[in-house]
Order: structure tokens, then C-alpha cells, then sequence
């Protein structure tokens, strides 16, 4: 309704075990001046055909919740695929707007659009615009088992696109690869020295080549002697003299209820706890830059009390 609606609510009891002030709230909604009301409507009542025309319409609300219905129809063998993807393709290919050419792709990818037609899919990285390509890896990429010709391509892409959006979502990508599908990608985007400033391109960049290191020191280091991207200089020598480090799951440490009451009097002196069940009370030494201690109830909706 374009309403804007803000919640003033506040409880004695954060966790919501126990709500003590059920009549305290207030709900404001916001509305322009001269503003019509709308009539009421569901949205699950409408056609295929009729939600699949709503990917135009110009509140993105109706354009995600359309999805929405339209998804949850393929996944009940419901929806009327041939006219709803056709519809979709058509407007993939002549909407105005980028952001109308996404909602088309969005559409289709979770209607079952591309399944079983990755060329299809794989056509759009040759897409004039840079989020078309860039989304296009993206959704190439959920099943985290790439083709060889699907690598290529992004290896390709990796040293010759000009656009730094495709090139965040080719480094974005890679963490959803095996480690040996993901040099060629790596080399091409280390060769891009434009990227060297940018605030993320680096980052991820490193976040997909940083595991890789240490069963590759060698390879590791010729790579990034030869990038572009200084900060792999910096980062591949500091990955390799930490070496592997074995990561151990935390010992849990049994602690009994006289603990509890210790560990209460460090954080309220002449105080005792009852009522604290399973999880007991638990100190922790820093929390959110102070010290804190924590009680879990016995029962759920009985809060523990000092």
C-alpha cells in the first residue's frame, strides 16, 4: 500500500520466554498525503500468465512476491511452464532496463527456465551488459560442479572482460570450485592491476586462493609473484609460514551448579540463581568488549531469577 509501518515495542524479558507487557506496543503506519487506499487482493488467486506479467510491474513487492508464487507453482508441478517461459524469454531479451532483464532471469532460473540448458544459460555471458554476465556466472555456479567448457569460458572471461562487477563474481564463484578447477581463473584475475585499489575485488580474490596454498606452496608462490594484485604478495608468504594448523573442536568443560552460583557472584555479588536448567550459567570473559554472564532456564517459559 506504500505505507511505511515502525514497531514500538519493548519487553522486560529479551529472550521472549516470557512476554510480561503484552499491551505495551504501538504500530504506526506512514502514508503520503492524498494517497487512495487499495483494494484488498490475493495474488494466489491470479494466473500464470497474469503473475509472470507482474515481473513489469513497477512496485518490486508485487514483483517478488509474483516470483515467489511462481516458484513455489514449479515445485508443486503446477505451473504452465511453456507460456510462462516464453513470456520470461521475451522479455529477458527486449525489456528497456537492466533491472527489468534481471527479473526476467531471476524468473526463469527458479521456474526452471535453464534446467537441462546450460548453453542457453551459458549464452548470456557474452551478454552486452555487465550484470547480465555477472548474474549469469552466478547461476552457472550453484551446482559447484562446473564443466570443463563452463571453465574455460570463465577462465577466458577471467583475463579479457573489462568489467569489474563480472570480475568480483568470477572471484566470488571460484570458493564453490575444487582447488584444482580454479588456477586458471586465479591467474586471470591477478592480471588485472586496475583491480589492485578496488575494496573487495582482492579480498575475494584471496578468499578463493588462501586454502589452496598450503598443498601448493610452489605454484602459490609463482602465482603471486606474477600478479598484478599486490596484497597476494603480501598475503601468499604469510599463508605459508603458518603452515597447516590443525583445527580441534572446543572441549566442552563440565561445570557443576555450585560453579553456577561463582560464577553469579562475579557478576552480582550477594546474588543467587534459581531456576537455571540445562546450560546452566556460563561466564564469558569478553563479550562485546566487557565481561558477561549468561543464565539458560530450566524450563522455557519460566525465566531464570537472582
Amino acid at each position: 500500500d506504500g505505507g511505511v509501518y515502525i514497531l514500538d515495542w519493548h519487553d522486560q524479558n529479551i529472550c521472549g520466554n516470557v512476554v510480561k507487557f503484552a499491551n505495551s506496543a504501538r504500530v504506526y503506519r506512514i502514508m503520503p498525503k492524498g494517497v487512495k487506499p487499495i483494494k484488498r487482493f490475493d495474488l494466489n488467486k491470479l494466473s500464470d500468465e497474469e503473475l509472470t506479467d507482474m515481473q513489469d510491474h513497477s512496485n518490486d513487492w508485487y514483483v517478488r512476491q509474483a516470483r515467489t508464487i511462481l516458484q513455489y507453482r514449479t515445485a508443486s508441478g503446477k505451473l504452465d511452464s511453456a507460456k510462462v517461459h516464453g513470456k520470461l524469454e521475451s522479455m529477458l531479451k527486449n525489456a528497456k532496463t537492466v533491472g527489468k532483464r534481471l527479473r526476467a532471469l531471476w524468473a526463469l532460473q527458479v521456474t526452471g527456465g535453464f534446467k537441462g540448458k546450460d548453453a542457453k544459460l551459458m549464452a548470456l555471458l557474452d551478454d552486452s551488459e555487465q550484470y547480465v554476465r555477472a548474474w549469469t556466472i552466478q547461476l552457472l555456479s550453484e551446482g559447484k560442479k562446473p564443466s570443463d567448457a563452463l571453465l574455460a569460458k570463465f577462465a577466458k572471461m577471467s583475463k579479457s572482460d573489462s568489467s569489474p562487477v563480472v570480475r568480483l563474481y568470477l572471484a566470488s564463484a571460484l570458493q564453490r570450485f575444487p582447488h584444482d578447477k580454479r588456477w586458471s581463473i586465479l591467474e586471470g584475475l591477478a592480471s588485472h592491476g586496475e583491480d589492485k585499489e578496488d575494496n573487495n575485488i582482492p579480498r575475494m580474490v584471496w578468499l578463493a586462493f588462501e586454502p589452496m596454498v598450503p598443498d601448493n606452496q610452489a605454484k602459490a608462490l609463482t602465482l603471486a609473484t606474477s600478479s598484478k594484485l599486490p596484497r597476494l604478495q603480501e598475503f601468499v608468504p604469510r599463508r605459508m609460514l603458518a603452515g597447516k594448523t590443525p583445527v580441534r573442536s572446543p572441549q566442552k568443560r563440565k561445570v557443576s551448579k555450585a560453579d553456577w552460583q561463582k560464577f553469579i557472584q562475579k557478576a552480582a555479588p550477594h546474588f543467587t540463581v534459581e531456576g537455571s536448567g540445562e546450560g546452566g550459567v556460563v561466564r564469558f570473559g569478553t563479550f562485546r568488549n566487557k565481561t558477561a554472564t549468561r543464565t539458560h532456564p530450566l524450563k522455557r517459559g519460566v525465566p531464570s531469577v537472582l
